[in-house]
């Protein structure tokens, strides 16, 4: 498994953890095609996810990643919960909420984002 992903318990329901919070581009880039290959390796297409971006610099090249990291990934996943969304991010984030074929939310917390996501 990627060492980047951790699974966690919340409420009884299992959340896929990735944290991406303080990386540079290349690094955001590298982790997101990682993410992408261990999550289409998945038989479960109801999958929880929670991103920690918390930090992470942004660029055209990683905000087209993690758009077509959302295309790729969708038929896996139930709902995406993204934390750490400041400032030109939520710009970018609503970009990416357009393109995305799932439940995507951004949260001030982590625990914001589990209740959500199990609700």
């Amino acid at each position: 498994m990627c060492d980047e992903i951790k699974w966690v318990e919340y409420n009884g329901k299992k959340i896929m953890e990735n944290d991406l919070s303080g990386l540079l581009p290349e690094k955001f880039i590298n982790k997101m095609n990682k993410f992408e290959n261990y999550i289409t390796s998945q038989n479960d297409r109801q999958l929880l996810l929670l991103f920690d971006i918390t930090n992470a610099h942004a660029s055209p090249a990683s905000i087209l990643a993690l758009k077509k990291n959302t295309v790729v990934t969708s038929p896996y996943i139930k709902k995406v919960a993204v934390v750490g969304v400041e400032g030109i991010q939520k710009i970018l984030f609503k970009a990416v909420q357009k393109v995305a074929a799932t439940c995507l939310e951004a949260f001030d917390s982590l625990e914001e984002a589990k209740k959500w996501l199990v609700e």
